[in-house]
C-alpha cells in the first residue's frame, strides 16, 4: 500500500525502492515485478539491474525462479550486457517455453545486436506459443515487425500493423502502433491513411499526462494528424498539467514537455529546433521511460535528417 501510494503521487523511484525493500525480505513476486516495471518507467537501468540481482539471489531455487531469471535477463540487456542477457534468457525460456517475458527479453537482445535470424527463430517460428498471451503479445508482434522492417519486408510490416490495430485497446498498445508507423515512414514506407485510425484511438484515451512514454507516442500521431480535433485537446492538457513537486512532475516539465515540443517542431519542418532541443536533452531522455529499443525512435528520427 505504501508503494502504491507513492506511485499514485508520482514518486516512481521511491515506490520501486519500497517494493525492493519487500523483495529483500521475502519471496514476493509481485514486489519484484512491480519494482522491475517502475524502474523501466523512469529509464533507471542501474536500479532495475540491482533489483534483479537481489531478487535472483533471494529466490534461490524456489518455485518461480525461472520468471525471476526472465526479468534478470531483461535488466542485463537494458544495461548492454547482451551475452549474459541471452544466456539467462535462454535458461528462463527453456524452463518454461510459454514465459513471454523471457522471450521478450531475448527479442530485445536480438534487436540490440541486429540479429534478425535469431529474432525470427525466436518469434516468427513460434507464434502459436505466444500469440494468445494477450497482455504482452501485441508488443512482441512489434518486435517482430522491427526485424522485418530492418530486413526490408515492408509489406509484412504493414500487414502486422493492420492485424494488430484492432488489438490496440490500451495506451501502451497504441504506443507500439504509433512507433511502428513512424519507423516505417523513416524507412521510406508509405503508410497511407493508417495514422487516421491511430489518431482516433489516441483521442479516446483517458490515460494522458501521467506517463511521459505515453505522451511522446501520442505526439507522433498528432504530428502526423495535426488537424485532428484530439490534437489540440491533448496538447492543451499537457500545457496545463500542474507541477506539485513530485519526481514525475519534474520529469514532465524538464524532459517530456520539451521533447514533445521538439517533435511538434519537426512536424512543421523546423528541424533546427528539433535537433537543438534533443541535443540539449540527450543526457536525460531516458527519464521518459521505456526500453532502449523503444527510445531509439528519437535517435532514428535524428539520423533520418541526415540521410
Amino acid at each position: 500500500v505504501e508503494a502504491i501510494e507513492l506511485l499514485a503521487v508520482g514518486e516512481f523511484t521511491a515506490a520501486a525502492r519500497r517494493w525492493d525493500q519487500i523483495a529483500r525480505t521475502e519471496r514476493d513476486f509481485a514486489a519484484v515485478r512491480f519494482a522491475h516495471d517502475v524502474y523501466l518507467h523512469v529509464g533507471d537501468a542501474d536500479g532495475r539491474l540491482a533489483s534483479a540481482i537481489t531478487a535472483d539471489e533471494m529466490w534461490g531455487d524456489g518455485p518461480g525462479h525461472s520468471y525471476i531469471r526472465g526479468q534478470y535477463s531483461f535488466a542485463l540487456e537494458e544495461s548492454g550486457r547482451y551475452d549474459e542477457a541471452e544466456a539467462v534468457g535462454i535458461e528462463a525460456l527453456d524452463a518454461d517455453p510459454d514465459d513471454l517475458w523471457a522471450r521478450h527479453s531475448l527479442a530485445h537482445v536480438y534487436e540490440s545486436t541486429d540479429n534478425s535470424a535469431a529474432a525470427f527463430a525466436l518469434l516468427a517460428d513460434t507464434t502459436e506459443r505466444w500469440d494468445r498471451q494477450d497482455l504482452l503479445a501485441a508488443h512482441v508482434w512489434w518486435h517482430l515487425a522491427l526485424r522485418l522492417l530492418a530486413d526490408g519486408d515492408h509489406d509484412a510490416v504493414l500487414a502486422i500493423a493492420d492485424q494488430r490495430l484492432p488489438k490496440a485497446t490500451t495506451a501502451f498498445r497504441l504506443c507500439d502502433q504509433a512507433s511502428l508507423l513512424w519507423r516505417a515512414e523513416l524507412a521510406g514506407v508509405d503508410v497511407g491513411d493508417r495514422w487516421d485510425a491511430v489518431a482516433d484511438r489516441w483521442a479516446e484515451t483517458v490515460e494522458r499526462h501521467t506517463c511521459g512514454f505515453l505522451d511522446l507516442h501520442a505526439t507522433l500521431a498528432w504530428v502526423r494528424r495535426p488537424d485532428h480535433p484530439g490534437a489540440a485537446r491533448w496538447f492543451d492538457g499537457l500545457d496545463r498539467r500542474p507541477n506539485h513537486g513530485s519526481q514525475n512532475d519534474h520529469i514532465f516539465d524538464d524532459v517530456v514537455k520539451p521533447v514533445v515540443a521538439a517533435f511538434r517542431a519537426y512536424g512543421v519542418g523546423d528541424t533546427d529546433a528539433f535537433r537543438a532541443t534533443l541535443g540539449r536533452l540527450e543526457p536525460s531522455t531516458h527519464l521518459i521511460g521505456g526500453s532502449v529499443a523503444q527510445r531509439d525512435l528519437i535517435g532514428l528520427t535524428i539520423e533520418g535528417l541526415t540521410t
